[in-house]
This record gives C-alpha cells, sequence and structure tokens, in this order.
C-alpha cells in the first residue's frame, strides 16, 4: 500500500469520524449497510459491513480502546476492550467459586439486537462525548439496510432498528456503555449488601459472599433486580438459561425443600457441578475436565475434523495452524495444568492426525490413517496415529524460527500458559471475588485451588528456564514463589498479588497503607501498572529452545553411524528462522506463494523428513534429462532429487528463470548466457566461459555495496546439497558451510578469468534443502534496495522510513519468492518421476515421518511393503529411450514457461 493512499485514506476517515454530519444521507445510507448472516446452531444474526466501514471504524477503535478500557473496566464491565478480560471475569468466577460464594449467571434473550438506542446514545455522549458523532452517524441518522439472502436467490432487505450489530466494531462498546449505569448502580449500591455484579458485554454474572450462599431471598431479589433494569433497556431476561451455581458440595438435592420450592419459584436452573462463564468452566474438576475435553475433541464444531478435509492442502494447514492450535488456549490461560492435562493431550493427538490427513492426502487410507467418519465415531481413533514418529513430531510442534511448523503442543505450553495467563489478571481477580477482603484472603490464596496450581507451575517452570527469565515474565515476587519453600502462607498471598511487578518483593505479609488495594479497579495498585503482557511468549520461547536442543541432541548421538540422521540434522539447521519453512508456512496470496496440492505436500514432507532424500554420489548416474533415480531400484532411501548432471540441470535451469524474472523488475538490460565478461580476462577460460547472468553497472544496491553499484554482476547459479558425499559431515558441524564452500570453489575456479576493476563475481546458490547462501541473500537485498530506491524517487516521498519500509517489504518478498520456487521444483522433480513411472505421489506409500528410514545403500524397506515397486522398476526401463527433447517440453509445458 502507497503512503499516497495510506494518507489518502487517513484523511478521508479523519473526515468520516469527526466531521461525518457534513456529509449527505446517500453516504450514511451505503456506510451503514452490511450483509446479514445466520450463524451456528442459534442463527446469531452477525452483520458485517463493507471493507470502508471496518477500517474506519477498527482504526479508531485502536485509538481510544485504552481510555474505553478504564471506563468499563471501573464499574465491573470487562467486555469492551479491557486486556484480559475474559480472564479476568473466568478467574473471578472461580476464586469466588473457590471462597465458597454462589454464583448466579444472567442470560438475555438476542440481548444484542434488542437493546433500546434510547439507552445506548445518551450513555455515549455522556461517558465518550467525543464519540458521540461517529457512533449517532452509524447507529441514529438512517436505518441501516441489512441484506440476508433468505433461501439462496432472493435477497431479503431488514432494516436495523433497535439494538447494536453484531459485526460492528462498535458493536460491543454500544452494548457495554449502554449497560453502564446498571454496572455502576450495583456495584456503588447492592440490592443486597455484599454482592458484586461482573459483566463481560452481554454476559452477566451476580457473584453471592458465602454468608449468602444459600439465601434463596437474597437470590431472588438479585435477580428481579436484573430482571427489572434489563426490561427497562428493552432486554427480556431468559430465566430458563439463567443459571445459579452453589459452591462445591451443595446442590439441588441438598437443598430443603423450601429452598427448593422458593428457587423453583424465581425461575432459575441449577448448574450442578459448573456452569461455563464467557466459554470457561467453573465448579468442580470432574465439571472443568470433562467440559475442556469436550472442546478438545472439536465437538461441537468439529472444525479440526473439517479442516483435514479441505482440497487444498497449503489452505488446511494455514487454517489448522492459526484456528485449530489456538483452540484451548484460553482454557489453559485459566485452568489449572493438572485439569487440561488430559484434554491437552487428546487436542495434540487430535492435530497430528490432522496433519498427517494434511501431507499425506489420498496416501492416508493406504497408510490406514483413520478416516473423518471413524474419528467422529471414536474420537480416541485420533490416540492411535503414529505416522509422526520421535523428533519429527517434536519438530512438527516447533515454531517456525525453531525450524518447525507451529503446530504448538498444549501439553507442553500448559504451565506456561496459566501462569502467564494468571499473571494479567489474577490480582484484579481477587479484588472481584466475593470471597473475603483483600486483607483476609492473603492467607488463604496461596491455599485456593488456583493458588497451588499457581505455586505449582511456577516450580515446574523454574526447573526448565533460568530464574532470570522467569523473573522476566512474571516479576520477582513470582519468582521467589517458584524458588523458596519457607514462606508463610500470608507472604506467599502477597507476592501471588504482585504478578510481575519490578523490583525486590516485600518480606511482610502485611500490605501497608500505601499498598492497600482501593475498591475500584482504576485505582488498583495490585498489578494495574506491572508490565506481564507478552508474558506466555517470554515463558514458552525457552521451552521450545529446549525442545530444539533436545532434538538436535539425539539426533547427534547416532549422526556417527546413521545417513538418515544426519540428513534430518541438516534438514532441521536449514530450516531455521528463515529457512524454507518459514515461507512455506506463510498465507500463500499471491502466485509466488502458492504450490498445486501433491507439489506442497511434498514439500513439506521433505522438509520433516516423509521422503528421505539421500541425494548420493553412489550408483548409476541420472542421464543429463532422464529424469531417473541414480539407482535401479526406486526406493525411499534414495534421492528422487538427485543433484547429478540431470537434476542438477534441471533445478539449475528453473532457478535461473526465477532469478531473472526478479530481475527483470528493475527494468534494467540483463544478459543471459553471456561470455563478453571473460573476454578481457587475463587467466585461463578467456572468452571461454559463459555467466548464467549479467548485470550492468547501475544497480542502486544500497550505500554499503559500492561494488554492485559501480560494476557489472555476474551472477553464476548453483544448486548445492549439503547431504551428499564429504559435504554432509561438515554440513553438521557447521550449518551452512557447503553453501559457503561452494561460493568458495566458484570464486576460485572464476579467479582471473575477469576483470575484477570493471566485474564483481556473486554466486547465487541455493541448497536442496531449501536454504540460501550468502551471495544469494546479498542478491536478493541489493534487487529489493534498487525497487525500494526507484520507487520511493517515483512517488517523491520525503519520510525516510517509507524508504525503509520499502526494503523490507521488497526482500522479504523476494526471500520468499526464492524459497518458494526452489521448494516447488524440488517437489516437481519428485512428481515428474512418478507420473512418468505411470504413479501419482499419493499412489506410493511412504514410511512413518521419523527419520528412521533404511540406509542410504539400502532397498529393501519399500520393496517388502510394497509389490507395486516392481512394477515401477519396470516402467522406469521402458521410460529411458524417451529422449531429452520430448521431456524438457513437457517439463515447460507443466511450469507454464
Amino acid at each position: 500500500m502507497s503512503d499516497f493512499f495510506t494518507e489518502t485514506l487517513a484523511d478521508f476517515s479523519f473526515k468520516v469520524f469527526y466531521y461525518g454530519d457534513e456529509l449527505p444521507d446517500f453516504f450514511w445510507n451505503l456506510h451503514t449497510s452490511a450483509n446479514l448472516s445466520a450463524l451456528g446452531e442459534k442463527k446469531r444474526p452477525i452483520a458485517v459491513g463493507g471493507v470502508l466501514r471496518r477500517i474506519i471504524s477498527g482504526s479508531f477503535c485502536r485509538q481510544y480502546k485504552g481510555g474505553i478500557a478504564n471506563i468499563f473496566e471501573a464499574a465491573n464491565q470487562f467486555g469492551g476492550g479491557v486486556p484480559g478480560g475474559v480472564e479476568i471475569v473466568a478467574s473471578t468466577a472461580a476464586l469466588s467459586h473457590q471462597q465458597g460464594s454462589t454464583i448466579l449467571s444472567f442470560d438475555g434473550k438476542n440481548a444484542y439486537n434488542s437493546m433500546r438506542r434510547s439507552s445506548i446514545l445518551p450513555a455515549v455522549a455522556t461517558h465518550t462525548p467525543h464519540l458521540v458523532k461517529y457512533f449517532g452517524n452509524i447507529y441514529a441518522r438512517t436505518k441501516a439496510k441489512l441484506l440476508f439472502n433468505e433461501d439462496g436467490s432472493i435477497e431479503v432487505v431488514v432494516l436495523s432498528q433497535r439494538g447494536v450489530q453484531q459485526g460492528c466494531n462498535w458493536g460491543g462498546f454500544g452494548f457495554c456503555v449502554g449497560l453502564l449505569d446498571i454496572m455502576k448502580e450495583f456495584n456503588n449500591k447492592p440490592p443486597v449488601p455484599g454482592v458484586k455484579l461482573i459483566g463481560y458485554v452481554d454476559d452477566l454474572q451476580a457473584h453471592l459472599p458465602p454468608g449468602l450462599a444459600r439465601n434463596m431471598q437474597a437470590i431472588s431479589t438479585v435477580t428481579n433486580w436484573i430482571q427489572e433494569r434489563l426490561s427497562q433497556k428493552g432486554i427480556e431476561l431468559s430465566l430458563p438459561k439463567s443459571k445459579v451455581l452453589f459452591p462445591e458440595g451443595l446442590c439441588m438435592s441438598s437443598l430443603t425443600n423450601d429452598e427448593q420450592q422458593q428457587l423453583t419459584k424465581i425461575g432459575l436452573s441449577v448448574a450442578e457441578g459448573g456452569m461455563p462463564v464467557v466459554g470457561i468452566p467453573v465448579g468442580t474438576e470432574e465439571f472443568q475436565r470433562n467440559f475442556v475435553s469436550k472442546i478438545a475433541r472439536g465437538d461441537p464444531a468439529e472444525l479440526i475434523l473439517r479442516l483435514a478435509t479441505l482440497d487444498d492442502p497449503q489452505a488446511s494447514y494455514q487454517l489448522l495452524r492459526l484456528s485449530g492450535v489456538p483452540r484451548l488456549f484460553h482454557l489453559l490461560r485459566t485452568i489449572a495444568p493438572s485439569i487440561t492435562n488430559s484434554a491437552a493431550k487428546i487436542h495434540d493427538n487430535m492435530m497430528m492426525w490432522a496433519m498427517s490427513k494434511i501431507v499425506l492426502g489420498k496416501m492416508a487410507d493406504s497408510m490406514r490413517i483413520p478416516t473423518v467418519k471413524e474419528v467422529r465415531a471414536d474420537p480416541t481413533k485420533s490416540e492411535e496415529v503414529d505416522f509422526f514418529k520421535g523428533t519429527a513430531r517434536a519438530q512438527v510442534h516447533l515454531p517456525m524460527r525453531e525450524g518447525g511448523l507451529g503446530i504448538t503442543s498444549n501439553v507442553l505450553i500448559r504451565e506456561s500458559a496459566f501462569v502467564a495467563g494468571q499473571a494479567l489478571v489474577f490480582s484484579k481477580s481477587v479484588q472481584a471475588s466475593t470471597g473475603y477482603t483483600v486483607e483476609q484472603c492473603l492467607p488463604r490464596l496461596a491455599q485456593l485451588p488456583t493458588g497451588l496450581a499457581l505455586i505449582d507451575s511456577l516450580k515446574k517452570l523454574e526447573e526448565i528456564i533460568t530464574k532470570d527469565k522467569l523473573e522476566k515474565a512474571v516479576g520477582q515476587s513470582w519468582a521467589k514463589l517458584a524458588t523458596s519453600d519457607e514462606l508463610t502462607p500470608a507472604l506467599k498471598g502477597v507476592y501471588l498479588l504482585e504478578a510481575g511487578k519490578a523490583g525486590k518483593p516485600r518480606e511482610d505479609g502485611n500490605p501497608d497503607v500505601e499498598h492497600q488495594p482501593p475498591s475500584t479497579f482504576s485505582r488498583n495498585e495490585f498489578g494495574q501498572h506491572y508490565q506481564v503482557f507478552g508474558a506466555q511468549a517470554l515463558l514458552s520461547k525457552p521451552l521450545h529452545a529446549a525442545v530444539r536442543h533436545m532434538v538436535e541432541t539425539d539426533l547427534q548421538k547416532v549422526v556417527g553411524e546413521e545417513t538418515p540422521k544426519k540428513r534430518a540434522l541438516i534438514r532441521l539447521e536449514e530450516a531455521k528462522g528463515k529457512g524454507v519453512l518459514s515461507w512455506l508456512t506463510t498465507q500463500g496470496l499471491s502466485a509466488d506463494e502458492r504450490m498445486l496440492p501433491d507439489l506442497y505436500r511434498e514439500s513439506i514432507g521433505r522438509v520433516l523428513g516423509s521422503h528421505d532424500r539421500a541425494d548420493c554420489n553412489t550408483g548409476k548416474l541420472c542421464g543429463a534429462g532422464a529424469l531417473l533415480p541414480c539407482k535401479d531400484r526406486l526406493s525411499r532411501a534414495h534421492s528422487l532429487v538427485c543433484t547429478k548432471t540431470g537434476a542438477s540441470t534441471f533445478l539449475h535451469n528453473r532457478m535461473v528463470r526465477v532469478v531473472l524474472k526478479t530481475l527483470r523488475e528493475c527494468h534494467m538490460p540483463i544478459a543471459v548466457e553471456d561470455s563478453s565478461p571473460f573476454t578481457t580476462g587475463t587467466g585461463r577460460g578467456k572468452g571461454l566461459y559463459k555467466m548464467d547472468l549479467v548485470i550492468p553497472p547501475g544497480l542502486h544496491a544500497g550505500e554499503k555495496e559500492e561494488d554492485l553499484c559501480t560494476k557489472s554482476i555476474l551472477i553464476d547459479v548453483t544448486i548445492v546439497n549439503p547431504s551428499a558425499g564429504r559435504s554432509i559431515d561438515k554440513s553438521i558441524l557447521k550449518p551452512g558451510s557447503a553453501l559457503e564452500d561452494r561460493a568458495a570453489s566458484k570464486a576460485n575456479h572464476y579467479a582471473g578469468t575477469f576483470n575484477p576493476s570493471r566485474s564483481t563475481l556473486l554466486t547465487a546458490a541455493f541448497s536442496t534443502n531449501g536454504g540460501l547462501g550468502k551471495g544469494t541473500n546479498r542478491l536478493i537485498v541489493a534487487i529489493a534496495n534498487h525497487l525500494a530506491h526507484e520507487a520511493f524517487c517515483r512517488e517523491n516521498f520525503d519520510d525516510e522510513r517509507a524508504l525503509v519500509r520499502l526494503k523490507a517489504f521488497h526482500t522479504n518478498r523476494i526471500r520468499r519468492r526464492f524459497t518458494f520456487e526452489l521448494a516447488r521444483f524440488l517437489s516437481m522433480r519428485t512428481r515428474d518421476v512418478f507420473k512418468r513411472h505411470g504413479l501419482l505421489i499419493d499412489q506410493l506409500p511412504p514410511g512413518p515421518i521419523g527419520w528412521d528410514l533404511c540406509d542410504n545403500d539400502s532397498s529393501e524397506g519399500l520393496g517388502k511393503n510394497c509389490p507395486e515397486i516392481l512394477l515401477v522398476e519396470m516402467r522406469i526401463r521402458m521410460m529411458v529411450a524417451k529422449t531429452r527433447r520430448t521431456l524438457v517440453k513437457v517439463l515447460l509445458n507443466e511450469l507454464e514457461y
């Protein structure tokens, strides 16, 4: 997006937001219209406005989020942008319940769309007058038209006349501000002394203190008060869906007959064992465990089952990583790890099943991976999948920066997630709970289930990561809870309240006057100013680093004996950071980031080791362009992307085309297969050599690359195999050494053959594991700098930051293109071998992923388990007679060049 466009959009957004009264009604009719959808079993009406409305609304929502959150938080309303709002409400309910309180949960009928706007607009003007113009224009100036496709052919126009629109950026704010007077009135002067009202947008819970836990009169009074106030707003309370959760040990059967009759008269149903609060279970351990396990299996949405069966594996993987993996995160942050442990294992197994389906495609059935129908009927079937074994499974769980696929293991992060989630909200939740005053709570906090779970999780984390990193994430007070066993209960309570506090923790167990927490949250001294945001990332990063170290250690133990393990270690090193997996796991929005399904599966499988590509030097050599394996026998342990002769030529020519395509964006004359640089040389090879690509002087490569700017650039594209022959042992000790050695070899080879005062040699080396050499990265940065400089001058930018952003954008774009295209051609090479022998990749069953395949010189593994190999071998020999001309023609057609 150019700066001119963004500046124009910003100016227009400013006018719409602050001076919308000057715009005609026609604009607001268009701006407020939306598409209406009925989602889920409850047919929730979701109105999604146009892109322009979402951009303007979203931008100003983010701008005013902090101020709005302070207003709501002071009234115990934790929706509307309050950081950690869900965790605060759920943790507050859990702490109240653990201390013996009764929780009343109230549900309104279609509350979002029922509240009178006459209750919302005055509240906006009172509490946030700077927002009233825009909010009034979208909700009061005209009746917004919502388009609803009723039966697939006829569009019905529904007028938006009440409430706020679900799907609107300001919808949650409008509903929260409309309820603000109710929240304030209740908490300032509760209808029953000691009761607190906690809200998250339209989810309202009243917490009755332990002394009123089974007081039916108090329950009736609070319920009638809420019902009356909501009806004044136009919201009807749904009593059958509203519930009461008694303290543990108190249930419907333990109430007296009179109490049961009174409760029946009130109309609230009893939540036996527990109930969900803002989607998080509160109640007994058994209830919480069952609830979390149900979510882990994907019930009722069956999200994971559906994601694994999409036609496009690239889309399946992206959705699985972005939607399926985080499915339990909000539960892990609020529920003790001992309760979520079994659900975390279930979810991890389900992720492995889904990844097996995505990587294998049609091969999944032949590998006896349970079908969707089988898993739906019996979710435990997903636990039987062992396609990813040992270190390969660990690599799937590693984040992309560590060379993994980013399918986060819930079992691994459950302690760090719980500690990080509670560090953000614990002190606020303690004050919001209704068990006792803060002073009374201090000796009890460490004995509550949540307090015990926190201390236990801190101790476990301290065993894995260093004390300094723990202190950086959650503060010294919580770090001391992990390292000291001699603290008094009161002092433990003080330290628990000081989540994330910087500086030395207090040594006494009694807060002084300065630290006394006031009654409202807006001036909260406990946790309000402590920086605990990002704690989960700080805690999880060393955990993942430890797992990666474990994987590397396991592989290094056997690298002296097993060649497959050597190759696995090299692949893992080259996948780290900006390696191939970083780009294979991108969104895939442009043509440079998309692959055909079988190519994408092959690329992922190669990095993980499902197809152990040996790329060996022994055996028969491929004829140039013959596209045959080096050996007589087609084996999974042997390379199908051999870098010998024909295969090397294939990859070389493809990558030359990719580099040439990128260079042409610079609008400079580029010579291909040029021998002119070698006509003026003084050494050997004068006039005999040809360079793949030659760029004349004039490239704006940057201030630090004067040689590339003032001299012609000789680009020699080369393919390197770090796992071949003598390179493999050195690559293990020093990752990337094969690429460096090839660059040094090329420099020696061409030394003295051209005039160095006029030309600079740049070796663009590409690894068969997807890695890029230093020369390649240098070329990428030079091209990116040139393109950024051209755009900067063309658009007459006056802000140097724009040039920096342009350089970063083009650098990442070009690096992604090079890596992705290399992975595509490696996969195309493999697919082409199978295709020419009458088989699709999906029809050749590999062994389980795990880097424990047969040795490079053995071809027994596949032959024993796959009789079809004999047929393949016969077809290979029949295909030998095909000419190079025919093969190249087919390849060019497939690659659409």
